[in-house]
């Protein structure tokens, strides 16, 4: 490594160190500095001192509290608390990457839209009553809860391998035995449901047994969205249905989570992906648009595999962010570029799998009205690339 580049990525390294700029990026907290009021309780933001190790409690904290008193759903605490001792155990194997601290960072990430258009989006969404920012807060937080299910087997492979010496796998789980527990299979049938209406119906040609087939065949792989999608749903159900909460339950069900679990399930790509889905608009779909957006944008900050620093340089840094006018475009910046190994041996950088990934997502996403867009720039002198652009059209 020459002098200079040595130089540079010491810089890089120790700006990386200091941690808290990487998490809570200057461009999405000057965005957020501008809300004037929101709904529930003010967002956790760190003091510069802050070690990042207790920033990442600090965010599990808050999403306690948000939904403990804003939602209301304590049941969904024990959740969270659940994946946030069991996620420390997933960072052992595979090149698995932080998805508790990920949600809290998508929520933040779509939070300057809705402060931006959240009439436009409230206007999208049927009911009486519809409510946004709740239902945002809902499917932003939860949309991967059930990640450490979708590697359920694989770990238990490993066990197999490691204390019993046994190679090939001796069980399989039976996923379609879910259906027939608790409130499920209504929930497969509300998600269906709401997913037709969201993705144009009868416009597209897509029915309600197109869906289902789709969220079970993806039920049977263990898919996280989906199974996520399933947890909140039954969660919500309990909470809401009390008896305590009045007549109402049914269109607060209708109107605030079933929007937040269908926009939970289809935003694996997995699911939206499949050549039976057609493209998702947002002003049909807004809530799963823009989880589906954020969710590819959100890379900064987050911490992968155990013997990776949580903030090192390869992973890139959200250098801008504005939503201005009818346009939301944010800047993903590579310090260095990663190189990977792909499945067949050949080598891919990070930087390209990036490229392919919001080629999927941007041939998916449509808008009339507002631009979404996603650029992607390198800094790595050794690896010089023009920025690369991804944006919505209309058609």
């Amino acid at each position: 490594m020459q002098d200079s580049e040595f130089r540079f990525v010491e810089a890089v390294r120790r700006r990386r160190e200091l941690g808290i700029e990487t998490v809570f990026p200057p461009a999405l907290l000057k965005l957020l500095s501008t809300a004037t009021s929101l709904p529930f309780p003010s967002l956790f933001v760190p003091h510069t001192g802050t070690e990042i190790n207790s920033i990442f409690d600090d965010v599990h904290g808050y999403l306690r509290s948000l939904w403990a008193d804003y939602i209301g759903c304590p049941r969904c605490v024990e959740v969270l608390d659940y994946m946030n001792r069991f996620e420390s155990v997933l960072f052992h194997g595979l090149r698995y990457r932080d998805h508790l601290i990920h949600q809290y960072l998508v929520f933040l990430a779509g939070l300057p839209v809705l402060i931006r258009f959240s009439e436009r989006i409230q206007a999208c969404i049927p009911g009486d009553h519809a409510d946004v920012w709740k239902s945002w807060c809902m499917a932003a937080t939860y949309h991967d809860i059930a990640y450490p299910m979708q590697l359920a087997e694989y770990w238990f492979h490993v066990f197999c391998q490691r204390l019993l010496d046994i190679e090939q796998p001796i069980t399989d789980f039976n996923m379609s035995s879910v259906l027939l527990e608790k409130e499920y299979l209504h929930a497969m049938l509300e998600i269906s449901k709401h997913a037709v209406n969201q993705l144009g119906g009868a416009v597209v040609r897509i029915s309600e047994d197109v869906i289902w087939k789709l969220l079970f065949q993806e039920l049977l792989a263990r898919n996280h969205g989906v199974l996520s999608s399933l947890i909140l749903y039954n969660r919500l159900y309990e909470s809401y249905a009390a008896p305590s909460r009045g007549s109402h339950v049914r269109t607060v069900l209708e109107d605030v989570v079933i929007p937040a679990v269908t926009a939970v399930a289809l935003h694996d790509s997995a699911v939206w992906h499949d050549s039976s889905v057609p493209n998702l608009h947002f002003e049909r779909a807004p809530l799963t648009f823009l989880l589906i957006y954020c969710d590819t944008l959100q890379e900064w900050g987050r911490p992968f595999h155990y013997k990776r620093p949580p903030l090192s340089p390869e992973i890139p840094r959200l250098s801008t962010y504005t939503v201005e006018n009818n346009c939301v475009s944010a800047t993903l910046t590579y310090d260095i570029v990663e190189t990977l190994s792909s499945r067949d041996g050949s080598a891919l950088t990070a930087f390209d799998k990036k490229v392919d990934e919001l080629d999927r997502v941007f041939a998916k996403l449509r808008s009339n009205e507002v631009v979404f867009e996603i650029v992607l720039e390198s800094m790595d002198p050794k690896f010089r690339r023009q920025p690369v652009r991804r944006a919505t059209d209309g058609h």
